[in-house]
């Protein structure tokens, strides 16, 4: 499972993306926020994608099975946990088995209700996706450099080709190396 987002920050009452062109200190004590605008999951070599964050519940509940627990693996489960948590907490499910490092390092968790288990594999390899696709000698790679993340993007923007494609090679390297 993998989600993309967008970083904007609160430039004079107004919400802008990062501007590499800017210094960092620009940015500094400035409010951030993020804006999922796709989520991607890989089951069994099929890869489904939607570009409304809170539909990943609907497919959560089509999915799940009473009697089979299901594992999501996330690379930096961390970064995803907030907006995982946000739609746990909207369908009154409850987060259980939870181990996590320290403040917002989650490792792993179970949603109790649908038997769904979601596991950082950032923490089974120590590896950032790229790299862990090099080490495993994956045929997959993810690509680097189709995606401008500093173009404000939210689930309504046309996403062209090779940024869909930049989406599923992240969902297909870690199917691929896990």
């Amino acid at each position: 499972f993998d989600i993309e987002t967008t970083s904007l920050f609160d430039i004079e009452g107004e919400l802008k993306p990062f501007d590499y062109s800017r210094p960092p200190d620009y940015y500094r004590g400035r409010d951030k926020r993020a804006l999922p605008y796709i989520w991607q999951a890989g089951i069994d070599n099929n890869y489904y994608y939607c570009r409304d964050f809170h539909t990943f519940g609907d497919f959560l509940l089509r999915i799940h099975d009473d009697d089979t627990a299901i594992i999501f693996y996330v690379h930096n489960l961390s970064f995803e946990t907030e907006y995982l948590f946000s739609i746990i907490k909207a369908r009154g499910w409850h987060i259980t088995q939870m181990i996590a490092r320290g403040l917002r390092k989650v490792v792993t968790f179970k949603i109790e209700e649908l038997n769904i288990y979601f596991r950082c594999s950032y923490a089974l390899t120590n590896l950032s996706l790229e790299k862990s696709g090099k080490y495993y000698n994956c045929d997959s790679v993810k690509l680097v450099g189709d995606l401008d993340y500093s173009q404000a993007r939210s689930p309504k923007t046309k996403l062209e080709p090779q940024e869909l494609a930049y989406c599923e090679a992240d969902i297909r390297v870690m199917y691929e190396f896990l």
